[in-house]
């Protein structure tokens, strides 16, 4: 009975499904209950400003227009998949206003994101995933430009390894916004961690401007496009390894106030109207956009040159148990092999996702882990 059940595809819609990364409970401390690295104050900082953006007028008035416009959409003529839109949108306009937030390049913090709703830090924090996270990865962001420099300091989580693989990207765009959803996976400038030259505890500093690098070690040259720095963190061992120790300082550039709560609604605005229409070209075009069935294309190089990626879409043969979907298939190979993420779809292809560690349903098949801790060690919410 549980094969059968477990059979029992439930149908998403696939644009949008909300991906969990890592739960916030995996690294809200170590054993020795010492403060996670990620719960720092200007984490909180936004997240509380972020809270109460996300809840105005301007802003839920806009989710409601996106909310429409993936509804119209074929896929959402299934009743399972149709459920599952409020949730998706949601985690798509707070991540969106996560960037609105801390998207100011005179004032740039380090702030983690694609991440589950939790309890941390004194408030309730909405999830924030959308597109094609992985779960293996802690992912942080920083807004950057060309006109200023920045050191940003790294060191190793003293109590815990350091992680299997680590990057560091300049986009150009947050969500694909201005027209500029082709270069999700085009970064303007990358290191990566075969690149670093770092200290003999760990520790490293990476410089940001707009010159060459020189003789500087662990440089990234922005260019006029460069708009947010994205920090990857990858995990193999999730009981032995922890994420790195990452802040941000604008060291030179033009003096500027930093923005009123009106102008980051504006903002707000304008990048969930963008991750909208990312998200829906993504059925037409790109690496999302459906294959041959029963078909693996090629390896292609992930853009910064830190690994590589494969498509797939493979219809299953569940007729006698009244299914017909397609599963669709994302397969990364790191320079450090971490894990195969798989994704259900329903019954019309559609383009994959991440298979989500915090909530096995319904996104993903029965959970489970080729690497990492057991489900039951991320369960709970970090307080």
């Amino acid at each position: 009975m549980n094969a059968l059940k477990h059979a029992r595809l439930k149908h998403s819609l696939p644009l949008i499904a909300a991906l969990a990364l890592n739960s916030a409970h995996a690294f809200s401390a170590t054993a020795e209950h010492q403060p996670s690295v990620l719960a720092t104050a200007d984490q909180r900082a936004v997240e509380t400003r972020a809270i109460k953006v996300f809840a105005s007028p301007r802003v839920k008035a806009e989710i409601a227009k996106s909310r429409e416009r993936f509804l119209a959409l074929p896929f959402a003529a299934d009743a399972e998949a149709k459920a599952t839109v409020d949730k998706a949108v949601n985690e798509l306009a707070f991540a969106a206003t996560l960037d609105a937030v801390n998207g100011d390049p005179a004032h740039p913090r380090v702030v983690w994101a694609f991440t589950p709703p939790r309890k941390w830090l004194g408030h309730e924090v909405p999830g924030s995933r959308w597109g094609i996270d992985n779960p293996d990865n802690v992912y942080r962001f920083a807004p950057v430009d060309s006109e200023s420099r920045y050191e940003v300091k790294v060191r190793p989580t003293a109590s815990q390894q350091a992680p299997v693989q680590y990057s560091f990207l300049i986009y150009d765009s947050f969500v694909g916004e201005d027209g500029r959803e082709n270069n999700l996976d085009s970064p303007v400038a990358a290191l990566r961690d075969q690149d670093i030259k770092a200290n003999a505890d760990g520790s490293f500093t990476v410089t940001i401007d707009s010159a060459p690098a020189g003789d500087r070690p662990n440089h990234l040259q922005a260019n006029a496009n460069a708009r947010v720095l994205l920090i990857r963190n990858t995990f193999s061992d999730w009981n032995a390894q922890g994420p790195q120790a990452v802040s941000i300082k604008r060291v030179a550039g033009p003096a500027a106030s930093e923005p009123n709560d009106a102008t980051v609604e504006q903002k707000a605005v304008r990048l969930i109207q963008a991750g909208t229409n990312t998200l829906l070209s993504w059925q037409k075009k790109g690496f999302a956009s459906s294959v041959r069935p029963n078909a693996v294309s090629p390896p292609f190089t992930r853009g910064g040159g830190w690994g590589f990626a494969s498509t797939g879409s493979y219809r299953l043969g569940l007729a006698a148990l009244g299914i017909q979907s397609v599963l669709c298939a994302a397969i990364l190979w790191l320079s450090k092999p971490v894990s195969a993420m798989t994704k259900r779809m329903p019954r019309s292809r559609g383009p994959f996702a991440a298979q989500s560690r915090d909530e096995p349903d319904p996104y993903s098949l029965p959970a489970r882990i080729a690497s990492g801790v057991p489900r039951r060690a991320y369960s709970t919410d970090a307080s």
